[in-house]
């Protein structure tokens, strides 16, 4: 996966946690009339590049969409419902390495099948 000249600056493609499924916190477009001052929700994650500060994720939604395709493992990783990974990509930093909750790892060929 190539990352932009941005991207390339603050994360890592190679980091140990590249792959690994986790909990973020994600930013979203959409507002809630109940709580319309939520920016981000917490959602399943995969990590696509990693650094000692933060972790960039494509975030993994419930519903489909034009920039989103199934994730094949969620029956593996104990999702209850069919879930799709979104293309676009999100940094999440100043992120406690120690702290962050994870949900399981892609094989190399789901990992595959996504890039």
């Amino acid at each position: 996966m190539k990352l932009t000249p941005v991207e390339e600056i603050e994360f890592n493609t190679s980091h140990p946690l590249v792959g690994t499924v986790v909990l973020a916190q994600v930013p979203f477009d959409d507002s809630d009339a109940a709580i319309p001052e939520q920016r981000v929700k917490e959602r399943p994650a995969l990590i696509v590049a990693a650094s000692n500060s933060g972790i960039l994720v494509r975030g993994i939604y419930s519903n489909t969409g034009v920039t989103r395709v199934l994730f094949s493992p969620w029956r593996r990783l104990n999702f209850d419902h069919p879930s799709y990974v979104d293309a676009a990509r999100s940094a999440v930093r100043d992120v406690k390495m120690n702290d962050i909750v994870r949900l399981g790892r892609l094989t190399n060929p789901e990992w595959n099948q996504l890039i």
